[in-house]
């Protein structure tokens, strides 16, 4: 049976505060992304892999 997870419980929320308007570090990861995705076509998070092991 698959599990459903929330973004909250997939996201590391600490070092992604993707929902966090004010922190700066969520324009870090926005710039971050923005740039791989330019490169590629693809944006990756670090740290997802650990939701697979």
């Amino acid at each position: 049976m698959a599990q459903s997870l929330s973004c909250k419980e997939i996201i590391d929320q600490s070092n992604y505060p993707i929902d966090e308007v004010d922190n700066p570090k969520r324009q870090e990861v926005i710039e971050q992304v923005r740039a791989q995705l330019a490169v590629d076509g693809c944006g990756w998070l670090c740290g997802g892999e650990k939701l697979f092991q």
